[in-house]
């Protein structure tokens, strides 16, 4: 019976704790949630993915427009729309495709101009266009399919790639024989597009392409001087001599389709030295000699899957090196095959590093998963990219648990995974630390259904937040939510769902601004299996000191002013301390921190500037210093208390025994 009392009393404690935590951060500032898709007639829907597996939906980089694919205007006729993110104006259609055709794909420059591709011709023809972000100066960006004055229905473009510095469009496509393809440039400005890569034999290809990262060259993959044997050529993108980059393949040798570009080089696979032994090659972007970047492989071992990093000038690779079917981990600088290092500890038998791996944004770490300690158990783990020191970094799992997917932090500083770390089949987020062993693990995602998961996440741009959606109120019912990257309340941002037995409505996709004060998402919301297009704001807080007028004596060496905001954000917020007058001298009377700003991570709402006070001996008097708020980049505006008054009291002067009894108070 006690037993009975006690676990009552204690489930009635966990109650109330629970519903404070998630009252008190539901006071966030005020969120706005907006259609901006316009009026969907039945049956229509805002496309969450393009057939070539990319988002249907985007915001521009200056944050104001929003672009999506959806077919408003007649049913499975999906056209390219644009809209302010603000939902201040309706849609603007871009897009004129044919009838039970759509938008393949699409892309935007830094200047609003969206490049995408579908067709629109009656022939059917898949062309290239360009269009202004309110639908003018719209063009055609390929060469017309037409030859001896005929226009050739069965031609397309099957992928075009934006260069780096926003000038030019790189398509693929099959202009001069049917279904053989070949590279061209153009110019975004607009004029004729010309032909990138070598003349190809009769039934040659080019089977894929990179821009270099200078945005001066194409490297491409073609079996361009003999059939079904695949080359690695770099041109220049304006036109110039082409160079191969491959060295000279065995017999039935080939390059293989996925290679890599660092600011100076290629890195490439090819069973180039031995038949059916894929290795890894690095070669100077504008050509010159390759060199093999680990001891050789034989027989069976081969080099699976790459990453590099291309400041740095690392490659870090997944092979068999040394074992059969024992995939382990390397890292080899691109020009220095005698730097080739072994990243992972030993492995258990039958144990294997996985496909997912990461070199670290600022090049210093490689995080990675592993079967490192337990067979068929996979856990995170990290080392310097230069030195083997592998450091675990998930909690202990449950039986047949595992860490199934992760992103490191843009700064480098952070690791954010998903793992059916406490139950088994439950997956839910964790956030940790990259490095410091001493700073604790924090779980993401509000307490999980028995068979709820979290399903996809990502960090912002400014490391302050994860969005992530999943299923936490409503078994196979999936929700958006935002929560701070070092841990806190986890606050839904999308409207109520519909609940309706087994089929219910989710939440597909979604997408942060590029300043993050508005998220994207496309849910069924108001319609079951009507995908709608919403955008997510919130009413920007106060931002204000803590008190009008503040008095300190001189003698107290350092004293801070504390700034607030009404409520937290979700996002990252600054705001600046300016000095704005008072009879205090800087430098004399007073010293302020080097930097003015304060900056207010997601969820919080406290933050301190420290004033030294410099105690003299002379007898000066009372002395002001007045403060003024300032906001910087926007997101918060200023309150009330945007002012405050600091007297210093002299501590040599008659007044300062009138405050005596308070300071000993």
């Amino acid at each position: 019976m006690n037993r009975f009392i006690n676990n009552g009393r204690i489930a009635l404690i966990l109650f109330f704790i629970t519903l404070f935590l998630l009252t008190s951060y539901r006071s966030s500032a005020e969120i706005i949630i907006s259609n901006i898709n316009g009026e969907l007639l039945p049956n229509r829907d805002v496309l969450p993915i393009l057939s070539g597996y990319g988002l249907g939906f985007s915001i521009t980089s200056d944050n104001q427009y929003a672009l999506f694919v959806a077919d408003i205007g007649t049913d499975d006729v999906y056209n390219l729309y644009s809209v302010p993110v603000d939902g201040s104006a309706p849609p603007t259609q871009l897009s004129d495709v044919l009838a039970g055709a759509g938008i393949l794909d699409f892309d935007v420059t830094s200047d609003n101009v969206i490049v995408y591709k579908a067709a629109e011709d009656p022939a059917g023809m898949v062309e290239l266009f360009r269009v202004d972000i309110d639908g003018t100066n719209k063009t055609r960006v390929n060469n017309p399919f037409v030859e001896n004055g005929l226009v050739l229905p069965d031609r397309e473009v099957a992928s075009f790639q934006i260069s780096p510095d926003g000038e030019h469009i790189i398509y693929r496509a099959d202009h001069s024989e049917n279904d053989q393809f070949e590279i061209f440039a153009a110019q975004l400005a607009g004029g004729n597009a010309f032909q990138v890569n070598g003349n190809l034999i009769a039934s040659g290809d080019v089977i894929t392409y990179k821009i270099s990262l200078d945005s001066s060259r194409v490297i491409y993959l073609a079996d361009q001087e003999a059939d079904n044997v695949r080359e690695l050529y770099s041109a220049p993108i304006f036109g110039g001599p082409i160079v191969k980059l491959n060295g000279p393949l065995v017999v039935d040798g080939d390059v293989r389709n996925a290679f890599y570009l660092t600011q100076t080089h290629v890195i490439y696979r090819a069973d180039q030295d031995s038949l059916d032994v894929d290795e890894l090659y690095s070669v100077p972007v504008e050509g010159g000699a390759s060199i093999k970047l680990h001891p050789d492989l034989n027989g069976e071992l081969d080099v699976g899957h790459v990453r590099v990093h291309p400041e740095r000038n690392y490659v870090v690779y997944r092979a068999d090196q040394e074992n059969d079917e024992v995939f382990e981990l390397y890292s080899v600088r691109v020009a220095e095959p005698i730097s080739n290092l072994k990243l992972n500890s030993n492995l258990p038998l039958n144990g294997d590093v996985e496909i997912d791996f990461e070199i670290s944004p600022d090049g210093n770490h490689v995080v990675y998963l592993a079967e490192q300690e337990v067979d068929t158990m996979a856990e995170l783990f990290v080392t310097p990219i230069d030195d083997s020191r592998p450091l675990k970094r998930n909690s202990s799992l449950v039986q047949d648990g595992n860490v199934s997917n992760f992103q490191v932090s843009s700064d480098g500083q952070t690791i954010v995974y998903r793992a059916d770390q406490e139950v088994d089949d439950r997956f839910e987020l964790y956030s940790v630390s990259l490095e410091a062993t001493d700073s604790p693990e924090a779980k993401l995602n509000l307490p999980l259904p028995l068979s709820g998961d979290v399903t996809s996440f990502s960090i912002s741009d400014s490391n302050q937040r994860v969005l992530f959606i999943a299923d936490d109120n409503v078994n196979e019912q999936f929700n958006l939510f935002s929560v701070p990257l070092n841990g806190g309340i986890a606050l839904q941002i999308n409207d109520p769902l519909l609940t309706l037995g087994g089929d219910n409505s989710d939440v597909i996709a979604f997408v942060l601004s590029p300043d993050e004060s508005i998220t994207l998402y496309v849910a069924d919301e108001n319609v079951d299996e009507t995908f709608e297009l919403f955008a997510v704001s919130e009413m920007p807080p106060l931002a204000e000191f803590s008190l009008e007028n503040v008095s300190q004596v001189e003698s107290a060496s350092v004293f801070n002013l504390t700034v607030v905001l009404s409520e937290p954000s979700l996002n990252h917020l600054t705001v600046n301390v300016q000095l704005d007058g008072g009879s205090a001298e800087e430098g004399v009377d007073f010293l302020l921190p080097q930097s003015a700003e304060l900056n207010f991570a997601a969820g919080e709402v406290r933050q301190t500037f420290p004033i030294e006070l410099l105690d003299d001996e002379l007898l000066e008097g009372d002395e002001s210093i007045v403060f003024q708020l300032g906001v910087v980049g926007g997101g918060v505006v200023l309150g009330s208390e945007e002012v405050v008054n600091v007297t210093i009291i002299d501590n040599e002067s008659g007044t300062f025994l009138n405050y005596l009894p308070l300071i000993q108070k």
